[in-house]
Formats: structure tokens, C-alpha cells, sequence
């Protein structure tokens, strides 16, 4: 439940099990990582987010073009898939160390959902997320196992495009986690959008959208533009926004008769 660095893992996989024809290309995705990795990384902590999205524009680039020029790194393997998710578990990371705080990542096998049985015995959903953060983690008995979870504050799930077959989708997995975790926001991350801009989805149980490319699928289609480095620091500031909320503690119900507002429905009020 630390910083995984779910893209660097994927490489890193790559070359453990590709044969020794493969492992060269895999070698040099894994440099070129390591290049992009210490560059963005710099730039995120200087809080310069124009030049660490420009970065990252260029390597999604070489991630792509790699994709299509060679079949052990196509989409299936999740390799420029895994870009974006680590680069914002990065920065998330980077801001909330900045202030003094901490916190914890889950992405494979998150715990989503902790049931009762009938029988009284207790039990546990797991799904792979992109990634969660908070800053506690729990756990219960199962059996004779003691299952140790993230108790998620934001859940960020990151898409290439979104259509509203799979905004529904995602609209299900949100409320499904929300029965567990009431207090937890779910935020959608996607490079381009593919529905209706006309509705609004507040009665959703997704707490934000955010459009990394504000563009339409069917205009990036013809010319695609780049991930939007004030989109993406906004969800970055959201995500820690809402981690810092979670650490304050509400004050006692006595202290709150003084401004006569009995039930805390947030921090600030």
C-alpha cells in the first residue's frame, strides 16, 4: 500500500519474462524510463507542472509509437497505460510530502467492498484500480486470515476515452465502493470525452470528471491535443485537498453549540 510505481513495474516485468530476443527493446523502453522518470520527477517538485506535462506528453508519444511498432508493448500489456496513473500517484505523493503529510497508494486488488454474511462471517470484494490513496489502513479477520486494506479517501480511475456506456459502469463501481467507504470521493480522469456535454452528471456517484485533453474523441481523432497541464494539476490539488480535509478532526458536538450546527457535514462549517 506504499508509492507503487505501477509503470516501472510494467517494464520491469517485460524484461524479466521476455525471451532474450525481446529483452533488448525492453532494456531500452526501460532507460528511456529512467530518463523521462528523473526529469518529470525534478520538475514536479519544483511545482513546475507546464514542463512535467510537457514531459510526460513526449513520453506518451514514445510509449505509443512503441506500441504500435512492436507487439510485445501493445495496449493489452497495459504499458502506455500505466503512464498517467503513476504520474499522478507521483505527484500527489510529491505535493502531500511537501506538506508534511503522508499517505498511502492501493491499485491492484484494492478492497472495494466488506460484507456480512448471513452466517455472520465477514467478507471481502477486491478490484484492480488504477489507483486510491488515504491515509489509514484497516483490517479485519477473515477465517483464520487477517486481511490489512486501504481505507480510500479519493479512488482515481484513469481512461483513454469515456463514452457514457462506460460512464454508467463507472457510476455502478462508485456506488458499490461508496456502501463501504461513505466518506470516499471517485473521481474519473479521462484524456478525451464521448458523450453528451449537455447533461449534467451530478446525481452520479462520481464526485468529478476531469477532461486531461478537453477535447472530444470525435475532434482528437483528427488531431489529438495534448494532455492539458491545468487540468491535471487541478485533479492533483483536488485529490490533496481532499487528503488534508480527511486528517482534520471535526470538533466535539458540545464545541459545535456554540454556532448552534449540530450535524458536521464538513470540516469548514
Amino acid at each position: 500500500m506504499g508509492h507503487s510505481l505501477g509503470h516501472f513495474s510494467n517494464i520491469k516485468k517485460k524484461i524479466k519474462t521476455f525471451s532474450r530476443q525481446n529483452k533488448i527493446p525492453a532494456q531500452n523502453a526501460m532507460k528511456r524510463y529512467q530518463e523521462y522518470h528523473e526529469i518529470v520527477e525534478n520538475a514536479l517538485r519544483n511545482g513546475d507542472y507546464a514542463s512535467a506535462v510537457e514531459i510526460l506528453n513526449n513520453y506518451v508519444d514514445y510509449a505509443k509509437d512503441l506500441e504500435k511498432n512492436n507487439s510485445k508493448f501493445n495496449w493489452r500489456s497495459d504499458y502506455a497505460g500505466s503512464i498517467i496513473p503513476e504520474f499522478l500517484m507521483m505527484a500527489v505523493a510529491i505535493e502531500i510530502e511537501n506538506d508534511d503529510l503522508q499517505c498511502l497508494f492501493s491499485t491492484k486488488k484494492s478492497v472495494v467492498e466488506v460484507n456480512i454474511q448471513a452466517s455472520g462471517e465477514l467478507s471481502v470484494r477486491n478490484k484492480n484500480q488504477d489507483f486510491s490513496v488515504g491515509t489509514n489502513s484497516a483490517s479485519i479477520q477473515i477465517g483464520e486470515d487477517i486481511v490489512e486494506f486501504l481505507v480510500p479517501v479519493v479512488v482515481v480511475e484513469v481512461k483513454t476515452n469515456i463514452d457514457i456506456n462506460k460512464l454508467n459502469g463507472l457510476d455502478y463501481s462508485a456506488s458499490r465502493l461508496k456502501t463501504t467507504f461513505p466518506e470516499c470521493s471517485y473521481f474519473l480522469a479521462t484524456e478525451t470525452v464521448d458523450f453528451s456535454l449537455d447533461d449534467n452528471y451530478i446525481t452520479t456517484s462520481l464526485d468529478e470528471i476531469y477532461c486531461l485533453r478537453k477535447q472530444m474523441r470525435s475532434k482528437a481523432r483528427k488531431n489529438k491535443a495534448p494532455l492539458a497541464p491545468d487540468s491535471i494539476s487541478l485533479l492533483v490539488a483536488d485529490i490533496v485537498n481532499q487528503i488534508k480535509q480527511s486528517s482534520i478532526v471535526p470538533p466535539h458536538v458540545y464545541d459545535r453549540l456554540d454556532n448552534g450546527k449540530l450535524i458536521q457535514r464538513g470540516v469548514n462549517e
